[in-house]
């Protein structure tokens, strides 16, 4: 009788101890979603594939999180809901450079798009084909650092924006064919605007800032820096998600495109997304780098054309941009865990229950991780047969013998693999080019990474140019063993390059070759005193010799003249054809006397030009020379324009000196 009374005791026990557990159970599922917001950068679009997909598929879900997309409509500052805290995640280009650069608290989470989709593009016809045809055309873009890309192209062009004319962007994206605003090229998105143009029936001629090696991030996961102080796990738990969205997305375009009809309206047609997502998809470029990477060493190269453009402050720097930089590491991570843990177990009356559910958890954590590591092995596995395939890279030792060489490398070189392993790495460089390469390599050496072209020669002779990333390599005891290198072919650029900048009959320089360089060296006039002088001259009664001998002649006369003078000039100087019959050479670093010493030997060199079928010719001289007179590189060329009319008004064939 006496042991009747413990039976209520012992089951109300067990009933307050299921009612807490129950409401546990509550409190842990009504907490598992963490509300979040997402800015996108434009209304609904294939664009943001990913982040569709992340919430479609439950990727965010199982990270934690119920996200809400927010669209934008423009107007207002892109930056302002997440570096004010109104917003945890945003989407941004490359131009969250500048605003770190600036000092605002924005951290770059992951990049999605390796390259940027900003081009220019005009109608095709209009026989723009390269940034050299921009020169008096009227071209849209925004001058700042949205653009900051295209400005940089033009600027490492030597196209000055005097030199076309700049017109504020509308974003009417038919300008090309609206009279109220007509304009010859404009900015656009690689994946929308070339679209909307093939439907209406015209066809464009696209100008890509990476072609000219100036290849910038698209769009990036970023997020504010206090955010990301106070929630570092979280953080990194909200990139993943959305690398696995991306990754679904892309395996998955057309169930993307039915999203955006249904769930997430977007004004573009069926087409019109399907074009878009192919375009995006090669901007993401998944098959050549492992999606989510990123480069510091590629920030620091936009900062620095940011700063070239005057859009930063040149002392400032990227410290703090990426992620990597606010992780904790591993140990403080576990140190913080055991302490929650510990918290937990002092602080809980049923720490037994807890620590189930726990364990639960993560077991089912485990095994899921465990199947994203086998994935991802995969993903890395074939990532490393396309980096070998398609980019051209190499590992050398400080002797020069390749280490390691790329299919791709053995590919541009003609060379096998085989044939690379017994080579050094100097047997590839252009001869000319071998003095170039050492110093080169001892910067190297002394830890410094480089990055420049560089003209090699392959196994048939033939030359070829790269645009070359050389990082040293360390032992572990910090000794530098050699060096890692990676490199695109701009072979093609630098044809394009050279037939812009070269006279078609005389091969020699043409004038927007001889504007460009006067260009240079009066900058480097101004700047350090160093000396300048042009020469300008003009053949002799040249109509004369086309009259009497024909026009072929007369061009045989020009091309011998051109390969007579340019045996008497230094490397440093420049030979070009003015115009016609008429030639300019830019001495740097040579005084107005010796200038017409120069002169002197170029004129008698022409007179003595005695060939079988080649009219005899005198030449007429103006040199110039730069002085406290002379304040503009064009009051340099009139002067010597002056000069040489002296000379023919004095008879011709001989040399005059601008006084």
């Amino acid at each position: 009788m006496s042991a009747r009374p413990c039976l209520p005791a012992r089951l109300t026990l067990r009933l307050l101890l299921l009612s807490s557990l129950i409401a546990m159970a509550s409190v842990f599922a009504d907490s598992t979603l963490q509300p979040v917001r997402l800015q996108l950068k434009w209304q609904h679009q294939f664009q943001f594939a990913g982040y569709y997909a992340a919430i479609e598929k439950g990727f965010y879900a199982e990270a934690g999180f119920d996200t809400q997309l927010i669209e934008y409509s423009g107007g207002t500052d892109l930056f302002e809901p997440v570096i004010s805290g109104d917003v945890e995640f945003g989407l941004a280009d490359a131009s969250i450079v500048v605003k770190r650069l600036q000092g605002n608290p924005v951290v770059v989470l992951s990049t999605i798009f390796q390259h940027s989709p900003l081009v220019l593009i005009s109608l095709k016809g209009s026989g723009i084909l390269s940034p050299y045809e921009l020169i008096g055309k009227r071209v849209m873009f925004q001058l700042g650092a949205d653009d900051a890309a295209i400005q940089a192209m033009l600027t490492t062009l030597g196209v000055r924006q005097f030199e076309y004319q700049l017109v504020p962007h509308n974003f009417d994206n038919f300008a090309l064919i609206h009279e109220e605003t007509p304009v010859d090229v404009m900015s656009a998105y690689l994946s929308n605007q070339p679209f909307l143009y093939q439907e209406k029936g015209f066809d464009v001629q696209v100008i890509s800032p990476a072609n000219y090696g100036i290849d910038f991030y698209g769009d990036l996961l970023y997020s504010n820096e206090q955010y990301v102080k106070d929630n570092p796990d979280r953080v990194q738990a909200f990139r993943d998600a959305s690398l696995q969205g991306w990754q679904y997305a892309l395996a998955h375009k057309e169930e993307v495109i039915g999203w955006l009809q249904d769930k997430y309206p977007s004004h573009k047609s069926e087409a019109a997304l399907r074009f878009e997502a192919n375009i995006i998809e090669q901007m993401v470029a998944p098959n050549f780098v492992a999606l989510g990477s990123l480069n510091p060493a590629r920030f620091e190269r936009i900062a620095d054309i940011y700063k070239q453009l005057n859009l930063a402050p040149d002392n400032a720097d990227l410290s703090g941009l990426v992620l990597s930089d606010y992780l904790r590491s591993e140990s403080e991570a576990n140190q913080r865990l055991l302490q929650v843990i510990a918290s937990v177990a002092l602080g809980l009356t049923v720490a037994l229950a807890v620590l189930i559910i726990v364990l639960r958890s993560l077991r089912l954590t485990v095994k899921r991780r465990t199947a994203e590591l086998n994935q991802a092995n995969q993903a890395l596995s074939h990532q490393l047969e396309l980096t070998d395939r398609y980019v051209i890279s190499a590992v050398v030792d400080r002797e020069g013998h390749f280490l390691q060489a790329s299919s791709a490398l053995a590919e541009v070189s003609g060379y096998s693999q085989d044939e690379l392993a017994t080579m050094t790495s100097h047997q590839l460089v252009a001869p000319h080019m071998l003095d170039k390469r050492q110093a080169i390599l001892d910067q190297v050496f002394q830890g410094e990474s480089w990055q420049g072209e560089l003209q090699y020669r392959n196994k048939d002779g033939r030359d070829f140019w790269v645009f070359l990333y050389i990082d040293p390599m360390q032992d572990a005891h910090g000794e530098i063993t050699g060096y890692r290198s990676t490199a695109t072919d701009i072979t093609e650029k630098k044809v394009i390059q050279r037939m812009s900048e070269t006279d078609g009959l005389t091969g020699i320089a043409n004038r927007a070759k001889l504007d460009k360089v006067l260009s240079v060296e009066w900058a480097r006039f101004e700047r350090y005193g160093k000396a300048l002088s042009v020469i300008i001259f003009d053949l002799d009664h040249f109509k004369t010799i086309n009259d009497d001998h024909g026009h072929l002649a007369g061009d045989r006369v020009l091309i011998r003249v051109a390969q007579v003078v340019e045996t008497l000039l230094r490397k440093m100087d420049v030979l070009g054809r003015w115009g016609g019959e008429e030639f300019m050479v830019i001495l740097p670093e040579t005084h107005l006397e010796a200038a017409g010493q120069v002169a002197e030997k170029m004129r008698l060199a022409i007179a003595q030009i005695e060939e079988h079928e080649l009219p005899s010719v005198t030449a007429s001289f103006g040199v110039a020379g730069c002085n406290e007179t002379v304040n503009h590189s064009e009051r340099l060329i009139l002067l010597a324009d002056s000069a040489l009319y002296k000379a023919k008004e004095n008879g011709r064939n001989q040399v005059v000196l601008a006084s």
